[in-house]
């Protein structure tokens, strides 16, 4: 079991990563043509939402690998929350469960 476990947390991390990554370069492309454009306010916040985002992203892994427990409950809360508010918008629309 804690081996399957680990192993989950590798690939959450091998996909943030690439994620991550993904984000930065279209955040690159969107700078870029913001500043073409003649919108270099518009290409410096991005460039700057992207680089704050980035050290977000570095934060939450470090606590994450430091607090393995942790990031494990809370994962799983946020994952039931998600689960059961789909489930209550279903309910409300009257699609059938």
């Amino acid at each position: 079991m804690i081996q399957a476990i680990g192993k989950v947390g590798q690939e959450i991390l091998k996909h943030l990563y690439t994620g991550k990554k993904w984000v930065g370069a279209k955040s690159k492309v969107a700078a870029e043509f913001a500043a073409k454009k003649g919108h270099p306010n518009i290409s410096k916040t991005i460039t700057g939402v992207s680089q704050k985002g980035n050290l977000g992203i570095k934060w939450g892994v470090a606590k994450a690998k430091k607090y393995p427990k942790t990031a494990a409950g809370l994962g799983g809360a946020i994952g039931w929350d998600i689960l059961e508010k789909e489930k209550r918008q279903k309910q409300n629309t009257g699609i059938p469960t």
